[in-house]
């Protein structure tokens, strides 16, 4: 085999790879940008849940709530536009934080 022809050869290789990592990552990427998504989701259904148990209990005590929600929701607004910046600026650091909170649930879960 000629040296040209091993060259060849072994920069199609790297070539492929190179291109296999990039869909590997690719698809991490895609998977925690779900998996986000879904936390995301199920964070979002429990803290609704507790607010409406607080709210109710709050004006079953003659409580206003309304000025109290009107700022949970700016926190709350702050809180996430806080987060999918952090996301933007960070993306593989957050993909370490999906996959450590992955790895802590599934622990929590299989007990």
């Amino acid at each position: 085999m000629s040296m040209p022809s091993t060259q060849k050869k072994i920069a199609g290789q790297i070539d492929n790879v190179a291109s296999q990592v990039s869909d590997s990552a690719s698809a991490m990427a895609d998977t925690a940008m779900r998996e986000g998504k879904n936390m995301q989701n199920s964070a979002s259904n429990s803290a609704q849940e507790i607010a409406d148990i607080v709210i109710s209990k709050l004006r079953g005590a003659g409580i206003n709530t309304d000025n109290i929600i009107a700022q949970a929701k700016d926190t709350a607004s702050n809180l996430q536009s806080s987060i999918e910046n952090e996301v933007r600026a960070r993306p593989l650091r957050t993909l370490g934080y999906a996959a450590i909170a992955g790895i802590v649930f599934g622990l929590i879960a299989s007990r």
